[in-house]
């Protein structure tokens, strides 16, 4: 016996002797014992004309309550995307099918859009895809304004997309116009999984509701439009305040952004500027770089670009996919960043295309003739605003460079030394173009050779084969012909012309630079060249600029070439006046000279900080009128000292110039002869001086200090044998340093000397000596960048060494940019103070408590560890030289308590110490006597600051 589990039936129409007949077919599954299927059962019967007329009366009932529902939901609502999801909703009660979409015209009265999808089922399609395959179809639709219908696209496929729309398991459509009385304003496409899904009853249907709906599309889409319409003109006022209210083009770039984005959806915004005779683009705006990786690009050449075709048509381009269709090779930067649509619109003023305004999206097919629209009416609101900007900025840049040039004008009249003009030269060029390496080179005509004057920022290597070039195979010599700039825009393009010295700036990391002639008298006698990491970073705005700044600097060549030339005759000349004074009266006055300059700066520095201190606490004018001398008093005493230690060659500006060290060792022999010779003989004793000298480098730096250091050493040397004995001088070098080393065969230090040997006022020679000697020698190999040190044995004998660095023609080119100082916030610190001078102890208190810190004071070493052991500091200053416990033994002291705290050293000496000396002992700054109240709370800020 056969169940029947389940049936299902359906109504169709079929053609019986050429009449269409409806038949009523029922399906039954027959199941076996164990509920499987084994087989189906279909009975067909025809229907009943009553029956007939029942189910049309069926469904002509639902189709008057859809109307119903249609009409109702037409008057309910004006929102175009409600009233599209609430008919699908209702008329997929009436006719059966899988998906829904509706297709709008756009304003070109040809292309369509879709405005609504419905997918129901596993297969889900997108509103761009659904366009992409279903163009064809739509299109016929539209132009004809009738019903499309294909019952089977297994069996006849109409248009070459149906085979997609197969792959995808479609099997029917009917595609129905949209039309009103202004005719036709879309479409309504079905599609079914099903064949034959739409027979003449769903055909029916489907065109009465359409005619229904098509009103209230229209009614609704006008609305949106004028709602679209409004905001429009909100934003293109607002964008018309902007432009007319600010000249700050980052500012109108930034609300431009804001803007847009009211109207379309976007991700990214980019604003390029073209220069019309160079063909250069550069990127004046871009919104969100780093969340797409594109930073701001360097300026580029717009051949083969987009933005190239846009200049030339001035027309908006508008790239749907461009995973589809990359039109233009350097947009794969885009699409690497992820982006898919790009709608881009030229910026014309004066009917002349300036640049170009580029919105970006994720998604494809994110703009259409709408945001064309919308873009082409916003656009040509700003572009004359952006214009004005440009223009004004660029008349900002202008005055910018006629002040660059007159800041350069001073420097050329304030400065003789070359190299304080192209240190001061380079500064300025920076504040107009962007750059990382700076030459000048000038041509060596009798060497036939290109040579490098001046580099900044290069690395040894590079300079050291770059610092001398044949004339021929430089870009000198190209210059020399074609008497022009030479712009490269980047080596690892360059073609020709190619030069000596490419391949080596290449390997450097350098990508773009320029060259500019030098011309002196209508001769070129140099080039002046800058370089950049980055490619295309100089265009034509560079150039001009660039030609313009080189001008400025060819006269103050030659003024400084020619000053140098005289200065070195002239110190020529006085070296030699030097070597034949007599080093005695030199050395006895130097040394009463830095004694009374320690006394004087103790005083002068309560005097000069009383002084300030008052000045900061009185308001009288009449009472400050009076500080204000007794300041200018104590600072013209203070130069005073000044000039006494320049006078005995330890100041700190000191002219240095190219020393021979070997000629130097043989001057201070011949300078000394007198002591261990005549003096030495007139004692009986019997002294030999003996040298081995080596082929060395130069060094660099004042001749009379270093022969003062040597002729002091060599003194102390003959005082330190007893009878005979014998005097050492040896030169050598390595990689870096020049060496000279004195040992003699004296009566030797004990280790306990030998660490004192470079303090203040210590001194083996009793009365005869005042302790200074190798304090001085010390400070002054320090201020040379050297190093001085002391081997010594009891008995056996001393050696000093002294190291000099090497200088080269290319050591002296190694200079960097100026940086800006930063403000920084002040901070308080509590700061204890050890001085042995209660006028200075007292002084330096107040000065920093005006900045706000907490003092402790103590006035011996020994009260000094005793506080910094009660209590935390932030700072801790101590005097050099105090009675039982000395400065640097304070210092140590508190280094081994505490291994954080800044240590300030405090000495009137005039003279430097060295940083190994400050390394060894703890210490982190060194104040000269006398103080200013300024650098005293600056040096404390810098302290706290870290």
């Amino acid at each position: 016996m056969i169940d029947a589990i389940e049936s299902s039936s359906f109504i169709s129409d079929i053609s019986v002797d050429g009449e269409i007949r409806k038949f009523q077919t029922s399906i039954f599954p027959v199941m076996d014992d164990d509920g499987n299927v084994k087989s189906v059962v279909s009975i067909g019967r025809p229907f009943e004309d009553r029956e007939v007329l029942q189910h049309e009366n069926q469904m002509r009932g639902a189709e008057l309550d859809l109307i119903q529902e249609i009409s109702s939901i037409i008057t309910s609502s004006l929102e175009i995307g409600d009233l599209y999801e609430r008919f699908a909703t209702e008329f997929k009660r009436l006719v059966d099918f899988d998906r829904i979409v509706f297709m709008e015209m756009n304003d070109d009265g040809e292309s369509l859009t879709p405005a609504f999808v419905s997918s129901i089922g596993p297969h889900k399609m997108a509103a761009a895809d659904f366009l992409a395959v279903q163009k064809s179809g739509m299109d016929r639709v539209m132009r004809n304004q009738t019903t499309l219908v294909e019952n089977d696209l297994k069996v006849h496929r109409k248009f070459a997309v149906d085979e997609e729309l197969l792959a995808e398991g479609i099997r029917a459509i009917i595609r129905i116009p949209l039309v009103t009385r202004n005719g036709a304003i879309g479409v309504m496409a079905l599609d079914s999984y099903h064949p034959n899904a739409f027979g003449p009853r769903e055909q029916a249907v489907a065109e009465r509701l359409a005619a229904q709906i098509a009103p209230a599309i229209e009614n609704a889409r006008l609305y949106h439009e004028a709602q679209e319409y409004t905001k429009e003109l909100e934003v293109i006022d607002e964008i018309a305040g902007l432009v007319t209210s600010s000249l700050r083009i980052e500012e109108v770039y930034e609300r431009l952004s804001s803007e847009i984005g009211r109207l379309v959806d976007f991700d990214r915004m980019s604003v390029i500027l073209v220069d019309s005779e160079s063909g250069i683009a550069s990127q004046e705006y871009a919104t969100m770089p780093n969340e797409f990786g594109l930073e701001r690009r360097a300026p580029w050449s717009i051949s083969n670009t987009a933005t190239e075709k846009m200049i030339e048509e001035c027309a908006t381009l508008i790239e749907a996919d461009l995973s589809k269709e990359l039109r233009f090779e350097p947009d794969r930067v885009l699409l690497d960043a992820g982006i898919r649509s790009v709608i881009r619109v030229p910026l014309a003023s004066n009917e002349r295309a300036i640049g170009v305004l580029a919105l970006h999206c994720r998604r494809a097919n994110a703009f259409g003739p709408r945001e064309r629209r919308v873009m082409e009416r916003l656009v040509a609101q700003i572009a004359p605003g952006i214009e004005n900007a440009r223009l004004y900025q660029e008349a900002r840049e202008r005055a910018k460079e006629l002040q660059v040039i007159d800041d350069i004008a001073t420097i050329m009249i304030s400065s003789l030394h070359t190299e304080e003009v192209y240190e001061r030269f380079a500064s300025e060029v920076k504040k107009l173009v962007a750059f990382d390496r700076m030459t000048v080179i000038l041509i060596d005509a009798e060497a036939d050779e290109a040579v490098v004057t001046y580099a900044s920022g290069f690395s040894h290597d590079i300079l050291h084969n770059i610092v001398r070039r044949p004339l021929k195979t430089s870009h000198v010599q190209w210059i020399i012909d074609h008497r022009d700039s030479l712009v490269v825009d980047d080596l690892e393009l360059a073609v020709e012309p190619t030069f000596s010295e490419d391949p080596l700036m290449r390997e450097a990391g350098f990508r773009s630079g320029i060259r500019v002639p030098l011309l002196n008298k209508n001769q070129v006698i140099g080039t002046f060249t800058l370089w950049s990491k980055s490619p295309q970073m100089f265009g034509s705005r560079e150039k001009r600029i660039v030609s313009r700044l080189a001008a400025q600097i060819e006269p103050a060549i030659e003024n400084a070439n020619l000053y140098e030339e005289v200065e070195q005759t002239l110190n020529s000349l006085r070296t030699t006046q030097e070597q034949m004074m007599q080093m005695e009266r030199l050395r006895a006055m130097g040394e009463l000279s830095r004694g009374v300059a320690h006394d004087l700066n103790n005083t002068l520095s309560a005097i000069l900080g009383r002084t300030q201190i008052l000045m900061n606490q009185i308001t009288d004018e009449t009472h400050l009128k009076s500080l204000r001398i007794v300041e200018q008093a104590a600072q013209d005493s203070a130069q005073v000292v000044k000039r006494i230690l320049k006078f005995t060659k330890l100041d700190d500006n000191s002219e240095f110039v190219d020393v021979d060290v070997n000629q130097l060792v043989t001057d201070v022999i011949e300078l000394t002869r007198h002591k261990w010779t005549n003096e030495a003989q007139s004692k009986g004793q019997a002294v030999e001086m003996s040298t081995k000298l080596q082929e060395v480098p130069h060094t660099s730096g004042n001749y009379s200090e270093l022969r003062e250091v040597l002729t002091n050493l060599v003194i102390n040397a003959y005082e330190a044998i007893e009878g005979d004995g014998t005097i050492e001088l040896q030169t050598s070098s390595s990689a870096d340093f020049v060496r000279i080393s004195l040992r003699d065969t004296g009566k030797g230090m004990t280790p306990e000397v030998r660490k004192k040997v470079f303090d203040p006022y210590f001194t083996t020679r009793g009365s005869e000596g005042n302790g200074i000697g190798t304090t001085v020698s010390q400070a002054i190999i320090t201020q040379h960048g050297g190093t001085i040190d002391v081997e010594s044995e009891l008995g056996v004998g001393t050696t000093f060494n002294i190291s000099l660095p090497i200088t080269s023609e290319i050591d002296a080119l190694f200079h960097d940019a100026p940086e800006a100082p930063q403000e920084k916030d002040s901070k308080v610190a509590s700061i204890l103070v050890v001085e042995d001078e209660e006028a200075i102890r007292e002084t330096l208190s107040e000065m920093l408590q005006l900045g706000g810190h907490t003092i402790t004071l103590a006035e011996n070493g020994e009260e000094g560890l005793k506080c910094f052991k009660e209590a935390h500091f932030d700072i801790v200053f101590t005097d050099l030289g105090m009675p039982g416990i000395s400065g640097w033994e304070v210092a140590r002291a508190v280094r081994g308590m505490r291994e954080d705290v800044p240590i300030v050293m405090v000495t009137g000496w005039g003279v430097g110490i060295s940083q190994e000396e400050m390394d060894e002992n703890g210490v982190d700054e060194v104040l000269p006597k006398p103080f200013d109240i300024d650098f005293v709370l600056d040096l404390v800020q810098r302290i706290v600051e870290g």
